[in-house]
């Protein structure tokens, strides 16, 4: 499925097939009007829209705006900008691009590359956020108490003292 302008709307759950391939660019509006399962979602534009759940194997997160929920599976922000204001149940890993998350990350949190913002307290659960640094300058920030106490941070690379935390 693409969706590349215009509005593409489910009104039931379980309507894509689980091996379905969602792809998001330009404009598009693929509005989530019930949780289903596809084998894969790359957004590069436009927005995945509503409250349900889309859950799949891996999420590609290329740019516009996340604004449903995703399930377990693995993201990967690699390049544009991304707003993830729904909450991923799964990992992430940050290799380029931005990711400004407003919604909470369940899983592991990887970052070698790129930006991770985390807009509020607790935005990641109880799992490992581990940041490899070998740029310059910062590659994530976090909000006061983004992390919650439980959470281990592993900090490598060349340059691991390099990070910003708005405690």
């Amino acid at each position: 499925v693409t969706v590349s302008g215009g509005v593409f709307e489910t009104s039931a759950a379980n309507i894509l097939g689980n091996s379905a391939s969602v792809n998001i660019s330009g404009t598009g509006d693929y509005s989530l009007g019930g949780d289903d399962t596809v084998g894969a979602l790359t957004i590069s534009g436009g927005q995945l829209s509503g409250s349900s759940t889309l859950t799949a194997a891996t999420y590609a997160l290329q740019g516009g705006t996340v604004g449903a929920n995703l399930g377990a599976g693995a993201a990967t922000a690699s390049t544009g900008t991304t707003a993830l204001n729904g909450n991923l149940t799964g990992s992430l890993e940050a290799t380029g691009g931005t990711l400004n998350a407003a919604g909470t990350i369940g899983g592991n949190v990887t970052v070698s590359g790129g930006t991770v913002n985390l807009s509020a307290a607790d935005r990641i659960a109880n799992a490992v956020f581990s940041f490899t640094d070998t740029a310059a300058t910062p590659i994530y920030t976090l909000a006061p108490d983004a992390l919650p106490t439980a959470t281990g941070i592993t900090l490598t690379g060349t340059d691991a003292a390099n990070y910003s935390h708005n405690a």
